[in-house]
């Protein structure tokens, strides 16, 4: 419900002039992600223990348009799904514990309602921006041991504040070419359940211990991204 309020607050504020209103494309690079596999536990050296997922490659999309003279709104939305292969998870096998490779991460939707100002040395063909704005991340755990997955039970509301530069190149003064760079931190407590508990595994017989399982994710790496826009009218 929070989610649905803040597209329609998003879009009420979006209001731009029918010139300036730009759809973006782009192919980012989150430097690092961290998930922590126990973030409700009493010992803080558990609860604080994390692995990162590092060179996370996903796409986004931004509308932008603008409100006055030098400022911009844009909303934007970004896919990021980081997954490694190289985390262990313990398992019963012939009643005996056993330590099995998995592929564990997540995947967050961060959209985004930023303020964007044009910087007064920009010209017609060279661009450059600062701003910064406010964001609801959605998320889930992302695991899979053989034909096991995860579904989601309960998520953790999830705000945070971002900023940027960037700067692009417009052709024809309609074709952008667009770079530039996010900081941003969000996290977010997750409680996930396996959709079943038993598989087989190179010929073993394979049980999950428990049901379901607190993580929590965490993006605090730096954003880059590149990509291309076009000038709608």
């Amino acid at each position: 419900m929070r989610f649905v309020l803040f597209i329609i607050f998003s879009l009420c504020v979006l209001r731009v002039e029918a010139q300036e209103l730009q759809v973006y494309l782009s192919g980012n690079f989150t430097t690092s992600g961290k998930v922590y596999l126990n973030p409700k536990s009493a010992d803080p050296t558990i609860r604080n223990f994390s692995y990162s997922i590092v060179d996370i490659y996903h796409p986004g999309i931004e509308i932008r348009g603008r409100i006055y003279e030098s400022l911009f709104l844009s909303l934007s939305a970004d896919y990021v799904k980081a997954v490694t292969d190289e985390q262990n998870l313990t398992v019963i096998t012939n009643l005996l514990p056993k330590s099995i490779k998995i592929d564990d991460g997540f995947i967050t939707i961060p959209v985004e309602l930023t303020l964007n100002y044009r910087l007064p040395f920009s010209d017609e063909n060279f661009r450059y921006y600062m701003g910064g704005g406010i964001g609801y991340y959605i998320g889930s755990h992302y695991r899979k041991i053989g034909d096991i997955t995860v579904n989601t039970v309960s998520r953790q509301q999830a705000f945070g504040i971002h900023v940027g530069l960037s700067m692009e190149y417009v052709y024809l003064e309609r074709y952008i070419i667009h770079t530039g760079m996010k900081f941003r931190d969000p996290q977010y407590n997750v409680k996930s359940k396996y959709t079943k508990r038993e598989t087989k595994i190179n010929n073993e017989d394979i049980l999950i211990a428990q049901e379901t399982f607190d993580s929590k994710i965490n993006i605090d790496g730096v954003t880059f991204f590149m990509g291309v826009a076009l000038t709608i009218f």
